[in-house]
């Protein structure tokens, strides 16, 4: 006899959608590109720099005192007056700042990739583990998709993995928490469903994973996988 493998006996989350609408993690650049408790620094008109609401608040202020401390000398007309130093928060900027100022923004640029919601988003598999004395399920021995995730808000994340028309064929949540080495918030979910591909199976049909940051709503990039294979 065959099983038709789709790995629908995991249980949905009550409450969400039954169809995933169209998305992109690839949009520019919005009010919820940051993590949570971190804002644009904004020292220039394209400056996205993450950063604490104290240090923008700065970057705003020292915009504002920038001609008070500019005096023409070895620099240039930019040249800083004595105590400040040009703040570098981007190429060409000559805002002049203490040198503790020019040390937060140089630490705030070096960490700018682990502040943003970047929402990246991996696939492996998995084999549930045999435990004695439980009842082996017909599909324990079968290779299972994994939804991992890093780059996120802490909290909630929602996960989908759905047809090419967006019909969901899985859906549930992750914690997404704080782990060493790891930027942001980060995941790992079992979903229960075969995964096809690492079976090696010649049937089943192309479907997506993707999931959603709680906090933000951003999304992550899809990653292919494949489901609802047969076998023996």
């Amino acid at each position: 006899m065959k099983r038709t493998l789709l790995g629908l006996t995991v249980t949905a989350v009550a409450g969400l959608a039954t169809v995933v609408p169209a998305t992109t993690a690839s949009a520019a650049a919005g009010p919820d590109y940051c993590l949570d408790g971190y804002v644009w620094r904004q020292a220039g008109p394209t400056d996205y720099v993450c950063v604490r609401a104290s240090a923008r608040s700065q970057a705003a202020a020292d915009n504002a005192a920038a001609t008070r401390r500019w005096i023409s000398g070895d620099q240039g007309p930019h040249t800083c007056v004595a105590g400040y130093v040009w703040r570098r928060a981007f190429a060409g900027d000559e805002v002049c700042v203490t040198p503790a100022v020019q040390w937060r923004t140089a630490t705030d640029n070096a960490q700018a990739s682990t502040r943003w919601v970047t929402t990246r988003l991996t696939v492996t598999s998995y084999v549930d583990p045999v435990e004695p004395g439980k009842p082996v399920l017909s599909d324990s021995d079968l290779p299972k998709i994994m939804i991992k995730g890093d780059h996120f808000n802490y909290g909630t994340t929602k996960l989908y993995i759905y047809r090419p028309n967006h019909q969901i064929i899985w859906q549930g949540t992750a914690k997404a928490a704080g782990h060493k080495g790891i930027a942001g918030g980060s995941f790992s979910a079992k979903t229960g469903v075969i995964d096809c591909q690492k079976l090696g199976s010649t049937d089943g049909f192309l479907a997506y994973a993707q999931a959603q940051d709680g906090l933000s709503g951003r999304w992550s990039d899809r990653y292919q996988v494949k489901v609802g294979c047969t076998v023996a």
